[in-house]
């Protein structure tokens, strides 16, 4: 099968992050794919991996822009990625007559949801609480929305001291800081995310947590991983709390590469993509994110997290706030070999049911049931 992926850019996100582990699934399945993007920071991932890249600006180029650059090539399915890749994908798949398939990542807001007229006739959402936000009253029917899942690079994101290997911090943007924490087992607190105005408040309320936290196990860090509008506050605040307490939090830019942190951490404050990679890392994971906040995951809360997709997607029942972090947060510490064993147990569950493969296996099905059906093109009827 011949697959073109639209993507607005190759950025630090987990829309991103999908798009490259399912294309570079499908191609070791045996399917030619091609994704069409601006590119970004994320591009080396696909390196190697026979993966083509179209270089194309959606914004800038509109339809009649990205049908030239398609000229010459067919495909068998154009599969778009978020609202502005699904606005253009509906009418050059229109053009150049091919198959369109929207996968929707994310809540979507009653008002803009109500305004979309390049649904597709097979949606693609990736958790359940993404089907729920776009079926039901002004929405679609559930008949035409079909649920798959992010993957991991388990191979890439695994526990490293059950292969018999030493979890070290890694020395990309390291600070001695946290190179103390490696040498002398002190607790690392890990946040990574993307910061912008509704997720950035994760950052904010740990800062705030910190505070009692030190005070209570001494020698506990915080490393804040990310990128985005608020980073140069989340910066500012850490510098003020570090006045006051000292070297204890520390804001860095976005990594490549986050499975040695990961193997490092003590506990990963995290949220979607970014908190299945810690918990494929074997750290104990506190998912908190901008529609909520889900807690400490283990095996009782696991599905319940996972339908929320780590408190991302679906709304979760508590806000986040200082308070429910520093009781969490405190907890893990508390109890850290404990809280490791079973992390580790979530651990072999991701390895074991959320591969890229299995990922690519499921989209495959969903776009045999498109072709199948000869919808070739965008349907705006509900």
């Amino acid at each position: 099968m011949r697959i073109l992926h639209i993507v607005p850019a190759l950025g630090y996100g987990g829309v991103e992050t999908y798009v490259i582990r399912l294309s570079r699934a499908l191609v070791e399945l045996g399917h030619e794919v091609a994704i069409l993007t601006e590119g970004g920071p994320l591009e080396p991932l696909l390196e190697g991996s026979g993966v083509e890249v179209i270089r194309a600006s959606l914004r800038q180029e509109g339809p009649d822009g990205i049908c030239s650059r398609l000229e010459g090539k067919r495909f068998d399915i154009l599969n778009a990625h978020n609202y502005l890749a699904g606005r253009i994908g509906h009418v050059v798949s229109l053009r150049i007559d091919t198959p369109y398939v929207l996968t929707v990542h994310g809540p979507r807001a009653l008002a803009k949801r109500v305004l979309v007229r390049y649904w597709s006739r097979r949606v693609i959402a990736l958790s359940e609480a993404d089907k729920r936000g776009i079926c039901g009253p002004f929405g679609l029917s559930p008949g035409r929305v079909r649920v798959s899942f992010y993957p991991v690079d388990v191979e890439r994101y695994r526990p490293r001291a059950a292969a018999g290997e030493t979890p070290a911090v890694p020395e990309e943007g390291g600070t001695s800081a946290l190179r103390e924490c490696g040498e002398t087992s002190a607790p690392l607190i890990v946040h990574v995310s993307r910061f912008s105005n509704r997720k950035a408040k994760v950052a904010l309320a740990l800062l705030k947590a910190l505070p009692t936290v030190v005070a209570k196990v001494p020698g506990a860090r915080l490393l804040i991983v990310g990128t985005g509008p608020w980073f140069e506050r989340i910066a500012a605040e850490a510098t003020r709390l570090n006045e006051h307490l000292g070297p204890v939090a520390h804001v860095e830019g976005p990594r490549l590469e986050l499975s040695d942190l990961f193997n490092a951490a003590s506990v990963v404050v995290a949220t979607a993509t970014t908190a299945m990679e810690a918990m494929a890392c074997g750290a104990p994971l506190i998912a908190a994110g901008r529609t909520g906040y889900a807690g400490l995951m283990d095996r009782a809360n696991f599905a319940r997290g996972l339908d929320l997709l780590f408190a991302d997607h679906g709304r979760c029942p508590r806000p986040v706030s200082a308070g429910a972090l520093r009781e969490d947060l405190l907890r893990v510490l508390g109890d850290r070999d404990g809280c490791r064993a079973e992390a580790a147990r979530l651990a072999g569950r991701m390895a074991a049911e959320f591969t890229p493969r299995r990922a690519a296996e499921s989209v495959l099905a969903i776009y045999d049931d498109v072709l199948a059906g000869d919808v070739s093109c965008g349907d705006s009827r509900r």
